[in-house]
């Protein structure tokens, strides 16, 4: 990966700062600080009691606002157990740097903000990021870390048994040219299936449309991202692939964290902190699902109003894939057609992982690529 000498030096820099930090803190799970409190709501319409209303002081107050988005689905769990056990608040403690969460009920809202520079980092979907970069006008980005990867399942009517039944039937995604729409396509190519006449019909359907479709008739199967694929099971389907199954270079990543360039360079020791608690929050997802479900759904009740089942949140944490890789090939292979000269020239600036190498070398944890 290319680096300009400014990026190296800033690394250098940023690696003294991180012996700082790390030497005052553990990388045990940390107490939950100033989780409470209530704002008005946030761009995506969350209720902000929860994250939305949350700014937690890390310093002297009124120095720098860190302004963290995130979408409010179980694909997010890092972001959501980070928040909810104080993770990201311990992390950034004597920093400085005040943790504002800004949560989104949808991607195309969050890509909208943090194109917009409302934003300082987010937790977002590949698409996301493909739509900033996208953006002549949009916020520069790096990706500095993974969160999750895989996670979504092909599931189809009982009846149906092998690839081969699907010719002729309607299969539904969350969105045309999304992640999951790449990842369809690529297994029903991998099953020398076509697509349109004489082939498989794609259609994209709202997730939290799938359900009703899918027992309505009107598509025989779904490629669906958690935790709808596991509803669509619940409603009888049965899962035919996943993408757990695929090979790991063509795996998805489902969500990455991603930085402005320009916080970045003005506040690497906040970056830095904020990568101590991504990696702190992946640790406790990957080694206490049931803590993990627990801190998932309640915080998504106090985004979305609603309630999932523990079972179900459980479910789907299970057999998603929560690793600090950012997968940089798997976007690659996301970019349409018609975004290919824009988001090529961005692609080799837009990864940036020696933080986050740094934090898991002295966390005792592998480095990643990119």
């Amino acid at each position: 990966m290319r680096r300009s000498l400014v990026i190296v030096a800033a690394a250098a820099v940023a690696a003294v700062i991180a012996v700082i930090l790390l030497v005052t803190g553990t990388f045990g799970a940390a107490t939950d600080a100033g989780s409470s409190g209530a704002g008005s709501p946030g761009p995506g319409g969350a209720n902000a009691s929860g994250a939305a209303g949350r700014v937690t002081a890390s310093g002297a107050a009124g120095r720098v606002t860190l302004r963290l988005g995130f979408v409010a689905d179980v694909a997010q769990a890092p972001a959501l157990v980070g928040l909810r056990e104080g993770l990201f608040a311990a992390a950034l403690h004597g920093t400085g740097i005040a943790l504002r969460p800004v949560p989104f009920r949808t991607d195309v809202a969050e890509a909208a903000a943090l194109a917009a520079g409302k934003l300082d980092a987010a937790y977002t979907s590949p698409d996301s990021i493909l739509a900033v970069l996208a953006d002549s006008h949009g916020a520069k980005i790096s990706v500095v870390s993974g969160a999750a990867a895989g996670g979504a399942e092909l599931v189809v009517r009982p009846g149906i048994a092998s690839p081969s039944e699907l010719r002729g039937r309607t299969l539904a995604v969350p969105a045309a040219a999304g992640v999951q729409d790449v990842a369809l396509r690529s297994w029903l190519t991998a099953q020398r299936i076509g697509t349109g006449r004489g082939g498989v019909t794609i259609a994209a359907v709202m997730p939290d449309d799938v359900v009703r479709e899918f027992r309505s008739g009107r598509i025989s199967g779904a490629w669906m991202p958690a935790p709808y694929d596991v509803e669509l099971a619940e409603a009888g389907g049965r899962v035919l692939a996943t993408e757990e199954s695929m090979p790991p270079g063509s795996r998805p990543a489902a969500v990455n964290l991603v930085v402005t360039r320009a916080f970045l360079s003005a506040h690497s020791a906040g970056v830095l902190a904020l990568l101590k608690g991504q990696v702190q929050a992946n640790d406790v997802v990957n080694h206490s699902l049931l803590a993990s479900a627990a801190a998932v759904t309640a915080e998504l009740a106090v985004l979305n109003g609603g309630r999932l089942s523990d079972s179900l949140v459980g479910a789907s944490l299970a057999q998603t894939t929560f690793t600090d890789d950012p997968g940089a090939a798997s976007l690659a292979a996301e970019v349409p057609p018609g975004l290919t000269a824009s988001v090529s020239a961005a692609m080799p600036a837009l990864y940036d992982v020696a933080p986050l190498n740094l934090i898991l070398r002295m966390a005792g944890e592998q480095p990643v690529s990119a």
